[in-house]
């Protein structure tokens, strides 16, 4: 039987570079962070940062960790793209489900002539956004 100190000195360690830490990434952000965000959202969308990086990291064994400063100013990024709601990709929209289903207009059948005007309607408004 070998004994511990056989076993460990066959053993090699592997070690693959690592990303920050959260907390870390987190605090290179602090200063630039809106109080009036939500901590658990800004949180997540951090773990997501780090996530990414650890993937770039296990898919390029060869690539070195990016700098905290780096990491931070991502975080910042993504979150400002999920203040300004179009930037996020969303449009205004008009919800009148309520009125075509309280209303029976779904049912009921439309002139040619108005769904000629409401289809050019819809065309006109999305040509403007």
């Amino acid at each position: 039987m070998r004994s511990r100190q056989e076993v460990q000195s066959q053993m090699t360690t592997v070690t693959h570079p690592r990303p920050p830490s959260v907390e870390r990434v987190l605090a290179g952000a602090r200063p630039q962070l809106d109080p009036a965000w939500q901590r658990e959202a800004i949180v997540e969308i951090a773990r997501g940062v780090v996530a990414d990086e650890r993937d770039r990291l296990a898919a390029d064994p060869e690539a070195a960790p990016r700098e905290v400063s780096d990491l931070a100013s991502e975080l910042l990024a993504r979150l400002s793209s999920l203040a300004d709601p179009v930037g996020a990709g969303l449009v205004p929209t008009i919800n009148a489900s309520g009125v075509i289903l309280h209303t029976n207009l779904g049912r009921a059948p439309w002139p040619r002539a108005a769904t000629a005007h409401g289809r050019d309607s819809c065309e006109g408004s999305r040509r403007t956004h």
